[in-house]
């Protein structure tokens, strides 16, 4: 997995824990506990990951949002190969 994909990830919880917004920093950071090196985890990531996402949808900006999607889009291509 490249750099870029994590550093999406991890600039977008940075700038939720930037304006206090601690519960959703650490639900998305959380979701990276599924992944296991295997094709499951990184299911099980996506889906937990999307669920905390849809979940918080109001609390994301737009530019967030964007971020956290390329980032499941290809956390799902990795599961499906693609």
């Amino acid at each position: 997995m490249n750099t870029e994909f994590w550093n999406n990830w991890d600039e977008v919880i940075a700038e939720l824990r930037a304006t206090n917004n601690q519960r959703l920093a650490e639900q998305l950071q959380g979701s990276r506990l599924f992944l296991n090196g295997l094709t499951d985890g990184w299911h099980d990531f996506h889906e937990a990951a999307e669920q905390v996402i849809n979940e918080h949808l109001g609390q994301l900006t737009e530019r967030q949002t964007s971020r956290l999607s390329s980032t499941l889009k290809a956390a799902w291509n990795i599961v499906t190969r693609k």
